[in-house]
């Protein structure tokens, strides 16, 4: 006889006994109404915690779209203002406004023409009091 065939006696009493009672008493396990119920339950509210967080996460997503979009615009109107500064300050440069000048026909005036003012005129002391006036008034 092999010795795989030999039956030892402290093994056959182990899986005679104790191994084949522990598999054989499965536990029929049912669930009660309660428990089911319970069950669905958890089922529905993590499916309606997921549903949320992918909408909410879709929402950001349209929001942050929205931010880039705009800011793309804004960076625009920046450009065509910079465009519009330097267009103003082209156009305000002496030379520019002497050459417009003698194109509508200006002249230059002639010493008889020239008015000198007098120092009794009066002149305000606080220049920016004089500015906000002009500009409210």
């Amino acid at each position: 006889m092999l010795a795989a065939e030999k039956k030892y006696t402290i093994y056959e009493d182990y899986f005679n006994e104790g191994y084949a009672k522990t598999y054989s008493q499965k536990r029929n396990t049912t669930l009660t109404t309660g428990e089911k119920i319970k069950l669905i339950l958890t089922v529905f509210g993590l499916g309606a915690m997921c549903i949320v967080m992918i909408m909410s996460s879709a929402y950001t997503s349209q929001i942050k779209y929205n931010i880039n979009s705009i800011n793309k615009e804004i960076s625009i109107v920046e450009g065509e203002i910079e465009n519009l500064i330097v267009a103003i300050e082209k156009e305000s440069e002496i030379v520019s406004i002497e050459e417009k000048a003698l194109s509508l026909g200006m002249i230059y005036p002639s010493a008889e023409q020239m008015v000198f003012l007098e120092n009794g005129i009066r002149k305000e002391s606080d220049f920016a009091a004089v500015l906000r006036e002009e500009a409210y008034n």
